[in-house]
């Protein structure tokens, strides 16, 4: 057997369990797990666009990592070990859960389905799509009702990936530990052979159990980490290599030009283009929010730097824009050269409904220019 493995029962039977208690000051990566206590829910909010996280508490939820037998879903994969992370007042508990035979699995999944009903959000990490199902799938198959439904749920996959996709090579959970939180994992078991380890114990052979258990304790106390780093990076007070904090601001900006919170837009564009960067997309959806925020001289500016600065499809919107706004400026002739600019590039940069929408606008350009004339 592992290591510390102890017994526990309920109604539904017995598994195995091993409990580590670790306090708010234990550093994992470059800081201490307690720096997640003060993580601001109404951040999360904003930040994933789930209203559900806004009273997020980190005092009372859940950070949850899972190892199976494999990727796939559905009744034949097996998970055979539950890690979950609390606080409990005076520091961290994992509870790692563990099937000594598959006959354990209904005591295993009652308990994980209890200790995550007593408490607040779930956190995980690609667990929206990987862990939760195949929580629910294995819980539905044993008879153990979920308690997943209505849950508030931070899968801190999705804003690391929108933030940083564009700066590393993957969005592996092992990648953000070490870029965003100093973890750097020695001698380490891929989560790809942690079910021959699984496969090996059953067996009697000889296995790399303690591994599984290692690289389970790490995954969840990384997701503390990085629970505490996304839940700040609207504050942009996080010390970091700058370039970090440049694509994050892009990224940002990004974001909010989605969802047309073109104030937030301003501020995280002048972030980015303060370090120095004069990326154009970045300068376009900057124009665009000065154009919604009613600074049209200033948008009409970017707009056209944007334009003259390559030959792609976004310059030939970018010519779009600026014929709109010096027709709204009643500057004719600019507005004139600005739709033969756009139309020219657009021929052999643009299709389908980017197209069409540049020739619409173009089209209501000319119309307003030929009542203005």
């Amino acid at each position: 057997m592992p290591e510390g493995l102890a017994t526990e029962s309920n109604a539904r039977g017995e598994f195995g369990v091993r409990i580590e208690r670790f306090p708010a000051e234990f550093v994992h990566g470059s800081a201490a797990l307690g720096e997640v206590l003060t993580a601001d829910g109404s951040q999360l909010s904003v930040l994933t666009g789930d209203a559900s996280l806004r009273e997020f508490d980190p005092r009372q939820a859940t950070f949850l990592d899972i190892e199976t037998t494999g990727l796939s879903g559905g009744a034949g994969t097996q998970v055979f070990q539950v890690g979950l992370l609390t606080y409990e007042g005076a520091g961290f508990e994992l509870w790692q859960g563990f099937l000594r035979s598959p006959a354990e699995a209904p005591a295993l999944l009652e308990a994980c389905a209890a200790r995550v009903r007593r408490r607040g959000a779930l956190v995980s990490f690609f667990g929206k799509s990987f862990d939760r199902h195949r929580l629910e799938d294995q819980m539905r198959l044993h008879g153990v009702e979920p308690s997943f439904a209505g849950r508030p749920h931070l899968d801190l996959y999705h804003p690391c990936r929108r933030l940083y996709g564009k700066r590393f090579v993957d969005g592996r959970l092992a990648t953000m530990e070490r870029e965003l939180c100093g973890v750097e994992r020695e001698k380490d078991l891929p989560g790809a052979f942690a079910p021959a380890a699984w496969f090996d114990f059953l067996a009697g052979r000889a296995h790399a159990l303690e591994a599984v258990f290692l690289h389970n304790r790490i995954d969840v106390l990384s997701l503390v980490r990085l629970c505490s780093h996304v839940a700040r990076v609207l504050d942009d007070d996080l010390a970091e290599r700058k370039d970090l904090a440049q694509i994050r601001a892009e990224a940002l900006t990004v974001l909010f030009a989605t969802r047309r919170d073109w104030l937030r837009v301003l501020e995280w564009s002048a972030r980015a283009l303060d370090e120095n960067s004069r990326a154009r997309p970045t300068l376009a959806f900057r124009a665009r929010a000065l154009q919604r925020t009613g600074h049209f001289p200033e948008a009409l500016a970017l707009f056209e730097q944007v334009a003259s600065s390559a030959r792609d499809g976004l310059a030939a919107e970018a010519w779009a824009e600026v014929s709109v706004l010096a027709c709204r400026l009643g500057e004719l002739d600019r507005a004139q050269l600005a739709c033969g600019s756009g139309e020219s590039m657009a021929s052999v940069t643009l299709a389908g409904t980017r197209r069409a929408r540049l020739d619409h606008k173009l089209l209501r350009v000319r119309s307003n220019l030929a009542k203005g004339r």
